[in-house]
């Protein structure tokens, strides 16, 4: 009797080499912007200015923020003199106590949009038991690390939130657009709703740097979150795309992933993006009226050859089908 081997795991290899892109490191953009990336979830990124730093988005807690500050400070040691928060999701907003001590609080100015003490709150408070639980099913927070277990979650590593939140309110909100100097640096935020509705962008523009939160990644986008979430319009999400084209940037920089530099390069990427939410969001509401169930059309919507062959949209954070049955149920 012959006995056949049992293979050796073997994860995808789109899944693989993913997971090596959130490699740790600290990548310079500019002149004067420092992304750190694979720390945790999400980048953390300092604007070094005129004698201090300005700090957007803090992850997911105060350990793995420190880390990326220990990072960071192999390149500068100025002072941090703002924060600005893109959003309030827990991986952007809970580690800011890694950058500002209770005694450097009063010389910090923290910058949001003005809802995003109410999201916090949704997250960390009102609704917290039924996202945390949500959350862990939808990255696999239990498996263990390998093939057969955990590999990447998407948009960065595995999720380092625990009990170490450092959250500090906003001292400075907007509603639309806003012109900001901070340490020197001369930046505008503006609101960009899309994959949470308290979103910004932070344009830099002496330096043509965009820093674009989460409503650009290197994966189709979740346009419905499976932890359970509002609903997540995509007019608003590919109109936030536009918003920031429209900018001309020569640096995109997002708060998930590499930055991508090159004005034509930058285009072509903010392009196929919106295209493809927009696509599937037609597509499916051409189904809708046409009388098709939501079983039927995500089944049938797919993006085109031309999109869905990019990187950009890659089925590896969201997936179309499920982005379908959002716009029918939304």
């Amino acid at each position: 009797m012959t006995t056949i081997p049992t293979p050796e795991p073997a994860a995808h290899p789109a899944l693989t080499d993913l997971a090596a892109s959130f490699g740790r490191r600290v990548e310079r953009v500019g002149d004067r912007v420092l992304v750190a990336i694979g720390y945790g979830l999400a980048n953390t990124v300092v604007i070094i200015g005129d004698g201090g730093l300005v700090v957007v988005d803090t992850m997911e807690g105060v350990q793995a923020a420190s880390e990326a500050r220990d990072a960071i400070r192999e390149h500068t040691d100025l002072p941090v003199r703002g924060v600005i928060y893109t959003h309030g999701h827990p991986d952007h907003v809970w580690g800011t106590r890694a950058w500002v001590s209770p005694e450097d609080e009063p010389g910090v100015e923290i910058v949001a949009h003005e809802t995003v003490p109410y999201y916090v709150n949704e997250f960390a408070n009102i609704l917290a038991p039924r996202y945390t639980l949500g959350a862990m099913h939808m990255y696999g927070s239990l498996l263990p690390d390998g093939p057969e277990g955990f590999i990447v979650n998407g948009i960065g590593q595995r999720v380092r939130a625990g009990a170490d939140r450092g959250f500090i309110p906003p001292t400075t909100t907007f509603r639309d657009e806003q012109e900001l100097t901070i340490a020197g640096v001369r930046l505008q935020v503006q609101f960009t709703p899309g994959e949470s509705p308290d979103e910004i962008l932070v344009w830099l523009p002496d330096d043509g740097i965009v820093l674009s939160a989460d409503t650009v990644y290197r994966s189709f986008p979740n346009v419905y979150t499976i932890r359970g979430a509002r609903y997540r319009d995509p007019r608003d999400w590919y109109s936030s795309v536009d918003r920031i084209r429209a900018l001309g940037a020569e640096h995109l920089v997002p708060c998930h992933g590499a930055p991508v530099s090159g004005a034509a390069e930058v285009d072509a990427v903010l392009t196929t993006y919106r295209d493809g939410i927009q696509y599937v969001f037609d597509q499916t509401i051409r189904g809708m009226n046409a009388g098709r169930t939501p079983d039927e059309l995500a089944a049938t919507v797919r993006l085109p050859e031309h999109l869905a062959s990019s990187p950009w949209l890659a089925e590896l954070y969201g997936k179309v089908e499920i982005c379908v049955r959002n716009i029918y149920a939304g």
